[in-house]
């Protein structure tokens, strides 16, 4: 009887007359399937789905439309009731999205989001429907199809652009009604649970998505009356004022805005100068400086006097004086900092006169306050050159994580995050962050441990907030703390590493037994678990979702890990604290698509790890199964902790973490073998033990395919790990590895700029008349405002518009651009191609002598010549100190009364770390035998070159050009006096003698003069009282003391790990040997290259 109902009711709905009896049908459907799966698994199989995509798909003009009256019509009462009908069945989970994707009910949703059509009922049915396929969505297996990703490129990307522009018109500030408020809440909450991909923030952001975001969060900004001072008045003079937006209702949803904002920005800095720079954001949000008054400054000189800080340290705006003061520690020398100031002077009434509709900063006395506007400079100067002050929505954001609770603390501290990790929060702020912020966000992680239901299969709507936020906390508390030691010293001061590592670790507790949580189906299923039926696939289930629990437990592992990356960046302390929690058991076994229970360090036998399956096993239901985005963010922590050599050599080998890293690197997704890479580099350097098992493994083949790689950044993390390799092993090994990489790919590497002249060609190929046009005092009408275009009054506004437009030009072109990417990586290839040659001829065994170590060299730099050539090798290296002159196309650049014709030429200048890196393989080659020196000088060309680079700032190009002198200079006890008397004179006729004494007068620091002093004056009164000799001493003097003062310079810094981006020098043996001998007639100066990334 059960299983015949849905058919026949089908059935009867496909014989209704008229729209009315079809509206009772479907009414009637509605009432029974709420709460009832089975029933709506039912109904799916009758076929109903086809029958409701044909209902909303009835054209528009059939009925006329209802959107001016206040009842519904029939027609449209019936594309509601199925809206409603399709929107139940997506509560269904994940089992019901393969029925609504094959039978296109999803896409006649989307139809339905337009505000300029129908009736606001039926557009907030459409959302109500669309959020709940996004939850659906997200309880799907990682194997499925059909999952967020599928659904965000269906609301972004499919068809392009139009469905955005539906959802920016749903998000654009109109008059505020129930129905508006509605629309807005469901477009932003859609927004945050879909947009998670680059491609989809960078989508959003150009759109007008952001810009009406903004829009709203500035109509919240009014409502609560935090609205900086004079912004009014300041307004009125650029052009803004209307901009204002009217209060926002007392209701509206701050939280769910600022997520959707903070999902759009990201970690972009073109979205996220956008979003500070919308029309909006600037008018309730001007950079106004603010003048405290004259008690004001007495007091800050009191704070001065006491030791607290010094007042004029930074520009405060007004919205600085809502925050309390946080003193910072002295700095070393000496001065202290404060970041913010307590808010001094009576306290401001809201700034917005709801009675009068005017900005007010009255106060409830009648004594003069400290907001009162004619203390603002609101005439605006643009200084071209100098540092944007940082916007007064950064201090408004950290008053909001410290006066709201729960849920709003904790979006305003993910904003903050993005605007952190974007580098638009000033460093001066970083102490600010520090106190106000961290540690409330690790006291919300303190409220709900231990506070939530552990249900299984179901979980109700405070219990799934709860979640997200334990999930949320991590991931931003890492944003924070990227790249600033000062916030991740708050943070691990605030306990953070404890905290993190409980959580982490709990996220791999087992779930109870889960087979008696199955439901029962009417559908007989076949081994694969789909029901077996003859109707189409879209009357057929789809497969079963995750349970709640183990999708919340998978997004905090996740969120913990790239906590703990972000964290142990730059500290071994931090690092070893983390160790000291037991936390790399659970981040090997997070390295596993099918993890299983984690083996504790001290439980792990000697054997190696078992080689387990990477993909296409049985799920084990206690664990579930871990995404990509779980294992990437696990090998980039393994990359982060094998900065550290203790490390490396005691905790990662006792977690055997090299074999699941090596099974990765064939895994079949691209950014897995990336990140695998990655975290592999510093695992095979010299003093790393599991080198020699995974050379075993088949390691250098495998890096040497990935080196191969048409994938940029593949290719270079697998140079970088081969250059790591090539250290310090025997030369049959150093050939085989450069046979396996071979010759021609290699120098095609190092060598490959052809690219230049494309990039610049195709840059050339898109400029117009219109770039030329910025040069004019013509304003640009490219950056809009919210009621249209800006039209310049005053050439100061036109200045400032036109910064903020050339500011989102330029970093637009930077991020978006894939020439200027293509580029940076390939400089970077081509930098790590460079020092793998150089490590191939240098960095012998550690346990060979100076002699073998330099017979090992000449064997290298011979074969290296006999495979690639000497002539091409040298070649290559001076086309790496030449400045390259690309020549564009003419182009037309229209003048007052006149029309010029200009041809575009660009001067493309060495780029320092390729320069440092070839210099470095002359100092290898000029290291070994007296006749590879000899071969050096007589590359007059390159010699000329090497000249022109003593005048480059950059401390590595100038140590390198140091250690070349030194080795050049250099006199072997088997050698005839007269090559390097010759050496010396050539170098000396080039001019570098006079290079080096200009590089010893003109250091700035007088204790390094008058040691270079002594060191020569030593070596003079040692030297023959032959003239040469004394040369050839001095020479060698004045290249020594430069090189051993660049190296404490850079061996201060390499002091520390070696964080990316950074690289170190690290000779193995310096020229002076040890304290200070210069005896060693063997020595020729060699430096490997052991960056850690």
């Amino acid at each position: 009887m059960a299983q015949s109902q849905g058919p026949d009711v089908v059935v009867r709905l496909r014989n209704c007359q008229n729209p009315t009896e079809t509206a009772a049908a479907l009414r009637n459907i509605k009432n029974e399937i709420i709460g009832h799966v089975k029933k709506k698994e039912l109904y799916i199989s009758a076929g109903i789905l086809q029958f409701l995509v044909a209902i909303c798909a009835t054209s528009w003009d059939d009925q006329p439309s209802s959107s001016s009256s206040r009842s519904l019509s029939s027609i449209d009462e019936t594309r509601l009731l199925a809206l409603q009908l399709i929107s139940s069945f997506a509560q269904g989970g994940a089992p019901f999205l393969k029925p609504l994707s094959e039978s296109s009910a999803i896409d006649a949703v989307f139809a339905y989001i337009s505000p300029h059509k129908g009736p606001p009922e039926l557009v907030q049915a459409a959302l109500s429907a669309l959020l709940n396929v996004a939850d659906a969505a997200a309880t799907v297996k990682p194997s499925e199809c059909i999952d967020t990703a599928w659904l965000a490129d269906e609301a972004f990307l499919n068809p392009p652009r139009t469905r955005i522009d539906l959802f920016a018109d749903l998000l654009a500030p109109q008059q505020s009604t129930q129905a508006t408020e509605r629309q807005i809440h469901d477009v932003a909450l859609l927004i945050t649970k879909l947009c998670r991909n680059e491609q989809h923030q960078s989508i959003l952001a150009e759109s007008d998505v952001l810009d009406n975001l903004a829009a709203n969060i500035a109509g919240v900004v009014v409502q609560m009356g935090y609205v900086v001072p004079g912004a009014e008045v300041w307004g009125q003079s650029n052009c803004l004022a209307s901009c204002i937006p009217r209060p926002a209702p007392s209701d509206a949803n701050l939280c769910v805005l600022l997520e959707a904002i903070s999902c759009v920005v990201g970690e972009s800095r073109f979205a996220s100068y956008k979003f500070l720079h919308c029309p909006a954001i600037m008018a309730i949000f001007p950079n106004l400086e603010f003048d405290p008054g004259s008690e004001v400054r007495a007091t800050f000189k009191s704070l001065q006097l006491a030791g607290l800080g010094d007042a004029h340290s930074q520009r405060l705006s007004a919205m600085d004086y809502i925050l309390p003061t946080v003193p910072v520690p002295r700095t070393k020398y000496g001065v202290p900092n404060i970041s913010t100031y307590p808010p001094l002077g009576p306290k401001p009434s809201p700034f917005w006169d709801r009675a009068n509709g005017k900005f007010t900063a009255s106060t409830a006395s009648k004594a003069p306050s400290i907001w009162s506007a004619s203390r603002l400079d609101t005439g605006f100067t643009v200084d071209m050159g100098a540092e944007e002050m940082e916007s007064p929505a950064v201090p408004w954001l950290i008053h909001l994580v410290r006066a709201r609770q729960g849920r709003e603390k904790l979006a305003a501290a993910s904003l903050l995050s993005c605007l952190c990790k974007s580098g638009f929060v000033g460093r001066q702020r970083e102490t600010s962050i520090g106190t106000l912020v961290i540690p409330p966000l690790l006291s919300l992680l303190d409220d709900m441990d231990g506070s939530v239901a552990q249900e299984v299969a179901s979980v109700d709507r405070q219990v799934a907030e709860m979640w997200e936020i334990i999930e949320l906390i991590p991931l931003v508390l890492g944003r924070l703390a990227t790249d600033s030691e000062i916030l991740q010293k708050a943070a691990c001061d605030a306990n953070a590493i404890k905290a993190i590592s409980k959580l982490f670790k709990g996220s791999y507790e087992p779930l109870p037994d889960v087979s008696s949580l199955q439901a029962w189906s009417p559908t007989p299923e076949m081994p694969d678990g789909n029901p077996i039926s003859d109707a189409g696939t879209f009357c057929r289930l789809g497969a079963c979702g995750q349970f709640p629990l183990l999708i919340h437990r998978t997004k905090v592992r996740e969120s913990c890990l790239k906590a703990i990356g972000a964290l142990a960046a730059r500290r071994d302390e931090y690092r070893k604290g983390f160790v000291e929690q037991d936390v790399l058991p659970f981040v090997t076994e997070s390295l596993n698509h099918i993890p299983e229970e984690p083996v504790m360090t001290k439980e792990r036998g000697d054997a190696d790890a078992p080689i387990r399956p990477l993909e296409d096993a049985p799920e084990n239901p206690s664990y579930g199964l871990n995404p990509a985005s779980v294992i990437i963010a696990s090998c980039h922590v393994i990359r982060t902790f094998s900065r550290s050599v203790s490390i490396v050599r005691t905790s990662l080998l006792d977690n055997a973490v090299g074999v699941p890293l090596y099974k990765l690197m064939r895994h079949r997704s691209l950014e897995i073998q990336i990140a695998a890479t990655s975290a592999i580099c510093n695992l095979v350097t010299e003093v790393a033990p599991m080198r020699d098992d995974l050379a075993k493994y088949g390691l250098m083949g495998i890096l040497c395919e990935h080196a191969q790689s048409q994938n940029a950044s593949l290719r270079l993390n697998a140079l970088w790990a081969l250059k790591h390799f090539v250290n310090g092993i025997p030369s049959r090994l150093k050939k085989s590895c450069f046979d396996c990489l071979g010759s021609g790919w290699l120098v095609k590497l190092v060598c490959d700029d052809t690219e230049d002249e494309a990039v610049f060609g195709k840059t050339d190929k898109h400029m117009t008349d219109d770039l030329d046009e910025e040069m004019e005092d013509q304003p640009t009408d490219s950056w809009r405002t919210g009621s249209g275009s800006y039209r310049s009054r005053t050439t100061d506004q036109a200045r400032l518009f036109r910064h903020i437009d050339s500011r989102l030009s330029a970093l637009r072109e930077a991020e978006k651009n894939p020439l200027r990417k293509a580029r940076a990586d390939d400089l970077a290839v081509q930098e790590q191609g460079l020092d793998f040659i150089r490590n191939l001829i240098g960095g012998g065994e550690s346990s060979m002598s100076s002699t073998n170590e330099v017979a090992d060299a000449t064997a290298m730099i011979d074969y290296i010549f006999q495979e690639i050539g000497s002539d091409r090798l040298f070649f290559i290296l001076l086309s790496k100190l030449t400045t390259k002159v690309l020549h564009g196309f003419q182009h037309h650049r229209r003048s007052v009364g006149a029309d010029v014709s200009e041809s575009a030429t660009r001067l493309l200048t060495p780029n320092p770390k390729i320069v440092s890196a070839a210099i470095m393989i002359l100092v290898h080659i000029s290291g070994s035998l007296p006749r590879y020196r000899q071969m050096i000088i007589a590359q007059q060309d390159l010699l000329k070159q090497l000249l022109e680079q003593f005048n480059v700032k950059d401390k590595d190009v100038r140590l390198a050009l140091c250690y070349l002198v030194l080795n050049l200079t250099w006199h072997d006890d088997g050698e005839d006096a007269t090559g390097p008397r010759q050496r010396i004179h050539e170098l000396k006729k080039l001019g570098f003698y006079s290079k080096l004494e200009s590089l010893e007068a003109e250091d700035a620091e007088l204790d390094e003069r008058a040691r270079a002093l002594y060191i020569m004056e030593e070596l003079r009164r040692k030297a023959d009282s032959d003239a040469t000799a004394r040369l050839e001493l001095d020479f060698q003097a004045r290249a020594f003391v430069e090189a051993v003062r660049e190296h404490e310079t850079l061996s201060h810094r390499a002091a520390g790990e070696v964080t990316i981006g950074e690289t170190s020098s690290q000779p193995t043996n310096l020229p002076n040997g040890e304290d200070g001998d210069l005896g060693s007639d063997e020595f020729a100066a060699v430096v490997v290259r052991t960056d850690r990334i």
